[in-house]
């Protein structure tokens, strides 16, 4: 933690010296103040990490002008804080607020970060998941499937995969269940549904 506030320290120093604008600087800050979070989130400073994150996501989502920092860069940590913030409402036990959360979000990611798109989706299905919603949580959960896999985002596919495998459990669909969790062997990379995906949209050219 002393090298990530050692980092803010010389954000700091950098924006005083002109050698930054303002707005980088915001940026910069928000994206270290995500990191100090998750820090005191491994130690169980919850409050703290509260604290950092709401602050984070202010820096993130204000600044407009910048230079040095690039805005895809930014809507990226943006994107991500929003998503940590969501974790932190889980950890208190509020996972109406953390839906609600993501919900709201995910109408931004679509207008601003498409690409982000499949984050928000697998964060949010698998909030319905412990909110017991399955049948929710599985509609999530598979638009989420393909785009992890066109996106190369391995890890998060197969742990997608995997709680699809135990939504489909919790409703006594153990063929889908069966199903889900084979293919994370058979198909670790998702390119079953990337092909099902390049079709459909070669069907609507």
């Amino acid at each position: 933690m002393n090298i990530i506030q050692s980092g803010i320290n010389d954000i700091n120093k950098a924006e005083i010296n002109h050698e930054i604008s303002e707005d980088d600087s915001l940026a910069l800050q928000g994206v270290s103040n995500n990191l100090l979070a998750l820090a005191y989130l491994r130690l169980h400073k919850n409050d703290d990490a509260l604290t950092l994150i709401d602050k984070a996501c202010n820096e993130l989502y204000c600044v407009k002008n910048l230079v040095t920092v690039g805005n895809d860069e930014r809507k990226r940590y943006y994107d991500q804080v929003i998503i940590n913030r969501s974790q932190i409402d889980v950890l208190k036990g509020d996972l109406k607020t953390a839906y609600e959360r993501l919900c709201n979000h995910q109408n931004w990611v679509k207008d601003n970060h498409p690409d982000y798109l499949c984050e928000v989706l697998g964060a949010r299905g698998y909030i319905e998941y412990l909110m017991g919603d399955y049948q929710k949580s599985i509609s999530t959960l598979k638009a989420a499937v393909p785009l992890f896999a066109r996106n190369g985002v391995v890890s998060a596919l197969n742990n997608t995969r995997k709680i699809l495998s135990v939504d489909y459990w919790k409703i006594d669909d153990l063929q889908k269940s069966d199903y889900f969790l084979k293919s994370i062997n058979e198909d670790p990379a998702g390119f079953e549904y990337v092909e099902s995906m390049n079709e459909c949209e070669e069907e609507k050219q």
